[in-house]
């Protein structure tokens, strides 16, 4: 059984994986769950999956442009209709400044927060419901939202379609590769959901970046490194996430690379 046999029998059918494409497209726009959902890789890997299977594009492009209009609007009547408790509900109450860096980005932008918000991860699944509690105009928010979802679904899941139609063009896989495919795949999904958990804990607000920020004032040369290192970035918030990401990819690109040398010809 070769690989594209293997991964048919393993993946959904054509019509639930368009079900699913949609699920995703909602969940990656919904307030708060977007948050810590790896919405790209797991739209990369639906529409792989539905290249592969030679689907509509049209329909593909359809469901995950609905998908992601009813994940926004979701979130938008949410806010529009709980503006008042929102700041005192899981998570905001523990994390004011989810609502206070939405607002902002909001008031900087304005109507075009909904369309920019769309491709800018921090705030994406938050902008839609900061438009409902600022009282944006429904008809407004429709119009942006719509908009921004013509752009988005294309941009999400063409790469993906595209690899999946192609991929057996270009790749030779020795036998019994199969297994060790679809492991990968699974860890690159875990190790995304993971951190996605972890660069909140890692960011200003979180447990981690706080203990480090007091371990760093307890001496001297610690809290002069550290203040120096706040100030050489916008806002004055070390970008502790983004490294962390960057040491654990190259040691991941390394170890990778001295494997694949130890196995003789690549």
């Amino acid at each position: 059984m070769n690989l594209g046999s293997w991964l048919y029998g393993l993946a959904p059918s054509p019509g639930w994986l368009l079900v699913v494409i949609l699920v995703i497209a909602l969940t990656e726009s919904l307030a708060v769950v977007g948050l810590v959902i790896p919405g790209v890789v797991l739209m990369t890997a639906a529409a792989s999956l539905a290249g592969h299977y030679d689907l509509s594009i049209p329909l593909v492009l359809l469901f995950a442009f609905v998908g992601a209009v009813i994940g926004d609007g979701a979130s938008f009547l949410l806010g529009y209709t709980q503006r008042e408790r929102i700041p005192a509900l899981w998570p905001f109450k523990q994390h004011p400044e989810w609502l206070s860096r939405g607002a902002r980005f909001f008031q900087r932008y304005g109507i075009l927060s909904v369309l920019i918000g769309r491709f800018v991860g921090p705030v994406r699944p938050i902008v839609p419901m900061i438009a409902g509690m600022m009282r944006m105009s429904p008809i407004t928010f429709a119009w942006s939202n719509v908009g921004s979802a013509l752009i988005w679904a294309p941009a999400y899941v063409l790469p993906g379609y595209l690899l999946g139609r192609t991929w057996q063009q270009f790749l030779t896989l020795p036998p019994g590769s199969d297994r060790w495919l679809i492991l990968l795949a699974a860890i690159v999904i875990v190790l995304a959901l993971a951190f996605s958990l972890l660069r909140h804990q890692l960011a200003r607000e979180g447990r981690i970046y706080r203990r480090l920020a007091y371990f760093a004032s307890q001496s001297g040369w610690r809290r002069r490194l550290w203040h120096t290192l706040r100030l050489s970035y916008p806002g004055g918030e070390f970008p502790l996430a983004s490294l962390v990401l960057l040491l654990i990819s190259l040691t991941a690109l390394s170890g990778w690379t001295l494997w694949a040398l130890d196995q003789g010809p690549l």
